[in-house]
């Protein structure tokens, strides 16, 4: 579903822009940058709520349990 791909993929991103600018010094973010990110994270999150409630408990699960190994 690209709707979950979508969050998955801007989720990391965000959170390595804040592990940026929380732990690198010289790390500048524009106005226009963070105005892009939460424009962005508003857009994929309501998209993501609009997917099937079955689809959205796989991928909680998945991120809490993992894949098996096998």
């Amino acid at each position: 579903m690209p709707e979950i791909r979508d969050f998955a993929n801007l989720f990391g991103s965000l959170q390595a822009n804040r592990l940026d600018a929380d732990y690198n010094p010289r790390s500048v973010f524009t106005r226009s940058q963070v105005i892009r990110l939460i424009n962005g994270a508003e857009a994929v999150t309501d998209a993501f709520v609009n997917i099937a409630a079955r689809q959205r408990r796989l991928l909680a699960t998945y991120l809490l349990v993992g894949r098996s190994r096998g």
